[in-house]
């Protein structure tokens, strides 16, 4: 099982979904459902991309440069200078699917950063 397994399945131990209002972990459970959807996260997705791009000329063209990027990432370190700046939200989908194929060597680089998250290798 991979450490985001082990993960998803220690936080739905420790909260419940259950809630009137969308609580985090009803919105995380909305979230990996979709992923496990992934015509319907797609769809969403577009959608609401759609609806940014419309509403705020320009955020395409700098979305979609700073995505190839993100895609044509080939090393943890690659990833993580990504993380540590500023990127459009509307790639947040795609970072983290490129964060999770290098899982296994991320998350103890991202651990150890943020024990030492007073050091400059953490800060911008």
């Amino acid at each position: 099982m991979t450490m985001s397994k082990q993960l998803v399945r220690q936080f739905f131990k420790q909260n419940k979904i259950e809630s009137k209002l969308p609580s985090a972990p009803a919105l995380v459970y909305f979230h990996i459902t979709m992923e496990r959807n992934p015509e319907g996260s797609k769809e969403i997705h577009t959608m609401m991309n759609r609806f940014i791009f419309q509403e705020q000329a320009g955020r395409e063209t700098s979305a979609s440069a700073e995505q190839a990027e993100i895609e044509a990432a080939a090393s943890c370190e690659e990833i993580v200078r990504i993380m540590r700046r500023k990127f459009d939200p509307i790639n947040q989908p795609v970072i983290i699917a490129k964060a999770i194929s290098f899982e296994q060597e991320l998350v103890p680089v991202l651990l150890r950063m943020l024990k030492t998250s007073l050091s400059v290798a953490y800060r911008n």
